[in-house]
């Protein structure tokens, strides 16, 4: 049996968390005391130290315990509070058997702000306490630790992660540079800031049918930051292989290959054929953030007016699309792929009919389209940054085979990664001894997503792979031509 200590920044979910422990067990949840006021320095410090030791003594006795707040905290807290530095915790520390884990829940400073109550720490504080709970992690002597960044991750889905780790646990976690890594957030929350203050000067657009919309989620996952710093989650581990995917896809012939990026975010596409050589006759990355298009073309001015595009676009406008009389988009029908990657969750559902005929109309029978998106499971929910005006932004796997169904052939479905918990039960007896293989070596993250292909329909995430139907809907309209 297992205890658990429940650390992090306020706002990180950390109570939510230990709500979620709570619906799939019993445990005894414990917070430690914080020292009195009215005690000298010396004298809460060594009120807090007891405290701790206590606390251990019954980690080591007991199980089904968790504490919220343990340890750690008292290192982030005690120097910001109380002006002094826990000089004890490491040795405290290493009296910890194994049958307790250290959990920290860390996120971007963007995410902990939008939830912030504006209770105990100042909102400016929170990105070097991030920064100090990550140090302290790496430098903690628990045995059994782990590191969780729960952007993009509902409790269920941090809880989930969290078995499945503890169940192929092997070696304590590899030191992060956390500094390094919520550098990248800050210039990331400085580049949105600039383009809020931009669209609330611009001008009005004309009215259409669709408005654009200029408040919408701009959430991005950034796993090459997650991979230098050594941090590895399955929905890393996914991205990665989905670029993998594409450039296996386009290597044969590349150099005649010609690719639309819909909604190209960062440019992980383009970066991917980049990096791995294969410059392609023409790519178009097209994006509605203006200042992400500003630094793509600045970061690729090498490649910009040779084979390489971008292009800011409303990806919901009906003027991107084609009619019955000129049934091209505009930019063209002549397209050999088309991906869209984790686009469709952030536009809202109302703009789903529209954003589908956008890219329908750039498409010939020939066209290969990608797109991925998570699949939404009620159970677990969604993702804080999937909420659209208070509406979920995901589909289940059975609304978006519907709605692709309607535009496109769809000609493939994978998982790109999956809860083994939702999947092991339909396995063959040759697929358990695989997974039973396979996870002797490699950790939940990685067996996650190796199997998640075979399962997509119990996947949290899918790419679908589509071609153009005979038929073409233009505006709610068929249209019986093949042109």
């Amino acid at each position: 049996m297992t205890n658990y200590l429940i650390c992090g920044c306020d706002c990180t979910g950390k109570t939510t968390l230990i709500n979620e422990f709570l619906k799939h067990g019993t445990f005894d949840v414990r917070h430690c005391k914080n020292p009195p006021i009215n005690l000298s320095q010396s004298d809460q410090k060594e009120y807090a130290r007891q405290e701790y030791i206590r606390g251990i003594k019954d980690l080591n006795a007991g199980c089904d315990i968790i504490y919220d707040r343990f340890l750690l905290g008292e290192c982030i807290y005690g120097p910001i509070f109380r002006n002094y530095y826990p000089d004890y915790m490491r040795e405290l520390e290493r009296t910890l058997n194994e049958n307790t884990i250290l959990i920290v829940l860390t996120a971007s400073p963007e995410l902990v702000l939008s939830r912030f109550d504006g209770k105990f720490i100042k909102p400016e504080q929170i990105p070097e306490i991030l920064i100090r709970f990550g140090r302290e992690f790496a430098a903690s002597n628990i045995k059994r630790k782990l590191l969780v960044f729960v952007d993009d991750m509902t409790p269920e889905m941090i809880y989930d992660y969290i078995m499945e780790w503890e169940a192929g646990y092997s070696k304590p976690v590899e030191e992060v540079n956390v500094a390094e890594m919520f550098e990248h957030y800050e210039k990331d929350k400085a580049m949105h800031q600039e383009i809020d203050a931009e669209e609330h000067n611009a001008p009005k657009p004309a009215e259409s049918p669709v408005k654009r919309k200029t408040k919408y989620n701009r959430t991005q996952l950034y796993p090459e930051v997650s991979f230098e710093n050594h941090v590895f989650h399955r929905d890393i581990f996914a991205h990665y292989l989905r670029w993998s995917y594409l450039l296996k896809l386009i290597t044969p012939n590349f150099h005649e290959k010609t690719l639309l990026d819909w909604g190209c975010g960062d440019g992980g596409n383009l970066a991917t054929l980049y990096h791995n050589r294969r410059c392609i006759k023409s790519y178009l990355g097209i994006d509605i953030r203006d200042k992400t298009i500003e630094s793509l073309k600045e970061k690729y001015a090498n490649l910009v007016t040779k084979w390489v595009r971008f292009e800011v676009e409303d990806l919901c406008d009906p003027t991107m699309a084609g009619d019955i009389a000129a049934p091209a988009g505009k930019y063209g029908n002549s397209w050999d792929f088309i991906t869209c990657f984790e686009v469709l969750e952030h536009i809202g559902k109302k703009n789903h009919n529209q954003f589908m005929m956008n890219i329908q109309s750039h498409m010939n029978q020939n066209t290969v389209l990608m797109i991925s998106t998570p699949c939404y499971d009620a159970k677990v929910g969604a993702a804080d940054n999937h909420m659209i005006e208070g509406e979920v932004g995901e589909l289940t796997y059975a609304e978006m085979e519907m709605l692709l169904s309607k535009y496109f052939k769809i000609k493939k479905v994978y998982g790109t990664f999956a809860s083994q918990k939702d999947y092991e039960k339909l396995m063959t007896p040759a697929q358990r001894q695989l997974f039973d293989e396979l996870s002797e070596y490699y950790d939940c993250n990685l067996v996650s997503v190796i199997f998640a292909p075979l399962f997509p329909k119990q996947s949290r995430n899918c790419i679908w792979v589509c071609q153009l139907k005979e038929e073409k809907f233009y505006l709610g309209m068929k249209n019986e031509s093949n042109d």
